[in-house]
């Protein structure tokens, strides 16, 4: 196997340096893993990260990860979430999200997802932002802060303030409950607005069907 970290403690990773899975200018290498035990807490402090490299990294969360530091963003390859993840400052881009437990984007911060699955939850709280660029979707959106829609998305979604805006582009088989604010951009899949739930079209802007 991958080289490992096995956290049950505190690790702080600062400065804009990221963690890079594999060693250097070899070929391909096993994956290498950051296990965060349920006790245990990884901060993020800067923009620094955790990244594949030679190897993909996958961060496995059954503890706390939290980006907590500067304005700026962190990105991680991977991560599978049973755990608490939180995004108090600043931007966390996640490549692929499995999330099966509890995700937080704090007043002021934003989370981005380039893929996202699992049946766990989010909350947004109002200032907060979460970025969803295509999956097949599942768990429950919660809170005010809003939760953008885009790329190719497949099963159910749950949330009170879904957007999909002029930076959205939204192709996939879907059906949702609650509320999509649609201001801008693209619908090009099929949505199924599900009894009980709101679709509002509203702004200056065009919206492209098909």
């Amino acid at each position: 196997g991958g080289a490992e970290i096995i956290n049950h403690g505190v690790i702080n990773l600062s400065g804009a340096g990221s963690v890079l899975g594999g060693a250097c200018c070899a070929g391909p290498q096993p994956m290498a893993w950051l296990r965060n035990a349920a006790d245990g807490v990884v901060n993020l402090l800067d923009t620094g990260g955790w990244q594949g490299s030679y190897a993909p990294l996958t961060v496995e969360n059954a503890g706390l990860v939290r980006k907590v530091g500067g304005t700026g963003q962190s990105y991680i390859s991977t991560v599978i979430n049973t755990g608490q993840v939180e995004v108090q400052s600043g931007s966390l881009y996640v490549a692929t999200l499995t999330n099966n437990g509890r995700v937080d984007v704090e007043s002021g911060a934003t989370l981005y997802v380039g893929a996202a699955s699992g049946a766990g939850t989010y909350g947004t709280a109002a200032g907060g932002q979460i970025a969803v660029s295509g999956a097949p979707l599942g768990g429950t959106f919660s809170g005010p802060g809003p939760v953008q829609l885009s790329g190719t998305i497949a099963g159910t979604i749950t949330g009170p303030n879904l957007v999909i805006d002029a930076n959205s582009s939204v192709s996939g088989t879907f059906s949702y409950s609650g509320t999509v604010t649609w201001t801008g951009g693209t619908m090009a899949g099929v949505m199924t607005v599900a009894p009980g739930a709101v679709l509002n079209i509203t702004g200056v802007d065009h919206k492209r069907l098909g």
